[in-house]
This record gives C-alpha cells, sequence and structure tokens, in this order.
C-alpha cells in the first residue's frame, strides 16, 4: 500500500514530464528531421567527391613526399658543406668590424665633413653652372688643347701621284732585268773579235743606253698623260726617269756583262732589297732597323727622292744631291766595269762552259 500511494503521489510529476518532453520533441523534431535530410543529402551527394578528394591528397602527398624527403636531404647535404666556409667567413667578417670598421667609420665621418663643406661652399653648383653654360668649349679645350695650323708646303693630290716616283724607279730596273735577259752581253760575231773587252763591254752598253732611254721616256710620259699623275715639273721628271734609267741600266748590264748569270741573280736581289729599303712606299724610319741601315747605300733610295722633287716641287739643294749621288752609283758601276771586264771575262767563259757541258745552266 505504501508503494501504491507512492506511485500515485509520483505519477503527476512523471505525467507532468512526459508533457514536456513530448513538447520538446515536437518543437525540435522538424529541425532534426531537417538535420537528418541535409546529413542523408551530404552522405548522398557531397561524400563521394569528398572521398575522391582525400584520395588525390593523399596520392599527392605518397607522390611528392619521396621527393620532399630528397630535397630536405640535399638540403643538409649542402648545410654541411658550407658550414665551415660560413664559420670562416663570418670570422672574417667578425675580424673586419673589429679591426678595419673603426677606421672605414672615420674615413666616412672625414667623407661627410668634406661633402658638407662643398656643399656649404656651392663649389658643385658652381661648376655643374660652368658645364652648362660652357660645355662645349670646355670639350673643345679637352680635345684640342693646342690648335695647330697646318700648311702644305708640297701638297701632293692623291695616293697615286705620291706612289709616282717608287713605281717609276721599279719600271726603270724591271726593263733593265728585262733587257738582260733578252739581250746579251757578249759579242757573238767573230768579226769584231779584235776588239778589246772593254770596247766590247762599253759598245755593248751603248745599245742597252738607247733602249733604256726609251724606256724611261714611255714610263714617264704614260705617267703623266695616260695616269694624270701629279707632277710639278714636268721637265725634271722626264730627266731624272732617263737619269735613273740609264744609271740603274749601268748597274744592272755591269753585273751581267761581269758575272753572267749569278750576275742576273744578283740584280734580282739588289731589286727586292730596294723595294723594302727604297723607302718608297712609307716612311724608311718605320721600317726594320736593317733596311733603315742599308737605305743609304742602295740607288734606288735617291732616284725616289730625286722623283719626288718632281711631283712635289723640288728645293734646287735637295734635288741637286739626290742626282749627283744617283750619277755616283752610275759612274762606279761603269768604273768598275771596265776595269773588271778584261779580268773576269776568262774566268766567267770557263764556269759557263762547264756549266752548258753539265746540261743543268746555260
Amino acid at each position: 500500500k505504501s508503494r501504491l500511494n507512492v506511485i500515485q503521489s509520483e505519477l503527476p510529476l512523471i505525467e507532468q514530464r512526459y508533457i514536456d518532453a513530448m513538447s520538446i520533441a515536437q518543437r525540435y523534431f522538424p529541425q532534426l528531421e531537417n538535420d537528418v535530410a541535409k546529413a542523408a543529402a551530404f552522405v548522398r551527394n557531397d561524400l563521394p567527391a569528398l572521398e575522391q578528394r582525400l584520395a588525390d591528397t593523399t596520392a599527392t602527398a605518397n607522390q611528392n613526399v619521396p621527393n620532399l624527403f630528397s630535397r630536405y636531404d640535399q638540403l643538409v647535404r649542402l648545410l654541411n658543406e658550407n658550414q665551415p666556409q660560413a664559420k670562416r667567413d663570418l670570422h672574417q667578417l667578425a675580424e673586419f668590424i673589429r679591426n678595419d670598421l673603426p677606421g672605414v667609420e672615420k674615413d666616412l665621418a672625414k667623407a661627410d665633413k668634406l661633402f658638407k663643406e662643398i656643399d656649404k661652399d656651392d663649389t658643385v653648383n658652381k661648376l655643374v653652372d660652368l658645364l652648362k653654360n660652357d660645355l662645349k668649349k670646355q670639350a673643345d679645350v679637352i680635345a684640342n688643347p693646342i690648335k695647330i695650323n697646318q700648311e702644305d708646303i708640297f701638297p701632293v693630290k692623291d695616293y697615286g701621284s705620291a706612289s709616282t716616283p717608287f713605281y717609276t724607279a721599279l719600271a726603270v730596273w724591271v726593263g733593265a732585268l728585262l733587257m738582260v735577259s733578252l739581250l746579251t752581253t757578249d759579242n757573238k760575231h767573230k768579226a769584231l773579235d779584235y776588239l778589246s773587252k772593254r770596247e766590247i763591254y762599253l759598245g755593248k752598253l751603248g745599245l742597252f743606253y738607247i733602249i733604256g732611254i726609251i724606256q724611261a721616256l714611255i714610263v714617264s710620259i704614260g705617267d703623266i698623260v695616260i695616269l694624270h699623275a701629279q707632277v710639278e715639273s714636268v721637265p725634271w721628271f722626264i730627266g731624272i726617269t732617263v737619269l735613273s734609267s740609264l744609271v740603274f741600266v749601268t748597274i744592272v748590264y755591269t753585273l751581267v756583262s761581269l758575272l753572267g748569270n749569278p750576275g742576273k741573280a744578283l740584280a734580282i736581289i739588289l731589286l727586292v732589297l730596294q723595294i723594302a729599303g727604297g723607302g718608297g712606299t712609307f716612311p724608311i724610319e718605320v721600317t726594320p732597323e736593317f733596311f733603315q741601315k742599308l737605305h743609304p747605300f742602295i740607288p734606288f733610295s735617291y732616284a725616289i727622292d730625286a722623283l719626288r722633287e718632281a711631283v712635289g716641287g723640288y728645293v734646287p739643294v735637295i734635288l741637286t744631291r739626290k742626282i749627283v749621288t744617283l750619277i755616283a752609283f752610275g759612274v762606279g758601276s761603269l768604273i768598275v766595269g771596265i776595269i773588271l771586264k778584261p779580268i773576269t771575262d776568262p774566268i766567267m767563259r770557263k764556269i759557263a762552259a762547264r756549266a752548258e757541258k753539265s746540261d743543268v745552266m746555260e
């Protein structure tokens, strides 16, 4: 009976709690039902995509983790390798800060003080104003500190005219070489055996002189008429060319008359040396020392200089000295030929005969 009484006394409270529970359930059930529906929709629609993204992320991580570990190992190795050098650099930096930095600070302080003084004196602004106002004038002064007035005393119009003396002398010497190659210097006529060696030497030389004069006239007149080279004094130019031809013919003829074929070889060697040592194409001062020393002792030098006097305008003293020296070369060669012709002729005949028997030389 006591239990029944307890139940009866508790029943209203239980009933009230039931009513409250039903009220709460009725109030929140729609929300719960909506949440359940959303959860079901999420599971049905979004969960597969999320699972796929998680799978992709996992695959990417699995793929990149080894590479990440490899780079980590490289970084560790790089740090281990460079750690000693980094320590040394830090040590040097510390030494610099401890020993040199105070001096640098002092220098910077001095520079700062100097700049302040310059700024105070307005020196920079004055310099800038000066450069702005007269920059072109200052540039001209720096580029040309000394003004030179050039006056051409003996002007030559072009390079061809300036080269005319050299090539004229060269043509005359080559003409002499051609003569001794085409014409004989010996007596081939038995009817003239009564003549002495000197007479034969001089007689043949006269023939060579005639041909040499003709060659010189052709070359010199051709320079003026055909090539239109500048020539200030035509008579002097033609006369010096003829004189040069006579001198060159004398030298080449004497060499070949006394020595035969070896004389021809010597004449060619002389030609080569004179091309380089004659100073015809460029100043002799810029040539090697050997040719500078050779220059005063070759006839080319004086023939070219004399022809230059005729081309650009002559100075009588210089022209006279060149002509006299050139004549001296010719006279010297003539005297040597007259003296040595009777001596060398028998010797060279024997050598020539032996050369012919060898069937190697003429």
